[in-house]
């Protein structure tokens, strides 16, 4: 949570879409120098976003990982009791830009279980997907590019009982 507690206030147009490139949406409307009630709006969402992450993980509590794809990025969210742990986000490189949205939400979760492999290794969690396709994926007898997929969940499970739950948005 330290550099989110660090994060500088804007002072100019590049350090804003720096900052809005970490928590996105808006940008390039903004005049400055920010007046007070900007800088005070910005302090304010730096603190709602610290108190509703985790700073400690609970071992005892189930882990659920989010995904989601857009047309040119993926990103994931790592959950404990409804609050989150940690993000990622980036965009797509020209080469994945023309997979299906199927195979970009592949994609994310595979970069996903990547990314928090240490945490989630050996263990039962929940995986969130917005593509339906995808829980298909799992149960398909062809791997097709899902194959490391299946790899990946097979050596981060010591115990073969130990399965990952796969629910859809939709």
């Amino acid at each position: 949570m330290r550099p989110l507690r660090e994060l500088p206030v804007p002072h100019s147009p590049k350090s804003v879409k720096r900052v809005m490139d970490k928590i996105k949406p808006f940008a390039n409307a903004t005049s400055f120098p920010l007046d007070s009630i900007a800088v005070k709006a910005f302090d304010d969402l730096k603190s709602d976003l610290e108190n509703a992450s985790i700073s400690a993980i609970d071992e005892a509590i189930t882990f659920v990982v989010e995904t989601d794809a857009s047309d040119s990025a993926v990103a994931g969210s790592l959950n404990q009791g409804g609050r989150p742990v940690a993000f990622f986000s980036r965009t797509l490189n020209a080469h994945k830009l023309g997979h299906s949205p199927v195979e970009k939400e592949a994609c994310a979760i595979k970069e996903a279980v990547r990314k928090w492999r240490h945490l989630l290794s050996g263990k039962h969690f929940t995986l969130v997907a917005d593509q339906e396709a995808v829980s298909y994926m799992f149960d398909s007898k062809k791997h097709g590019k899902v194959k490391w997929l299946k790899k990946e969940k097979n050596k981060q499970t010591n115990d073969s009982t130990q399965e990952t739950t796969l629910k859809t948005n939709d």
